[in-house]
């Protein structure tokens, strides 16, 4: 029988570092999730942006990624930074967010 694997997410608030979530802190802020509904129809929604910050931490975990830690990253010729673990969190859980 597989272990589970355990996502640790912080809840926050109107935290100004964190904007919707932090993939590198582990938080989601419901303040700005909040916000989504605001929009109206047809628009990105709170529900999808839980379920993305979600399905992106539980990659995350996965990964065996630890809190605070964006792990790999590549640079290109022209010096930009690119966060490949992130990168493949992130491609799934627009995934799931879109579904």
């Amino acid at each position: 029988m597989d272990s589970p694997i355990v996502v640790n997410q912080d809840i926050v608030s109107n935290d100004s570092s964190t904007v919707v979530g932090s993939f590198q802190s582990n938080t989601i802020d419901m303040g700005d999730v909040a916000q989504f509904d605001i929009v109206g129809p047809g628009a990105a929604s709170s529900a999808g942006a839980i379920i993305h910050e979600t399905v992106e931490q539980l990659g995350k975990a996965t990964m065996g990624i630890a809190k605070g830690s964006l792990r790999a990253t590549t640079v290109d010729a022209e010096g930009s930074v690119s966060y490949t673990d992130f990168n493949t969190a992130d491609a799934t859980a627009l995934k799931a967010e879109n579904k």
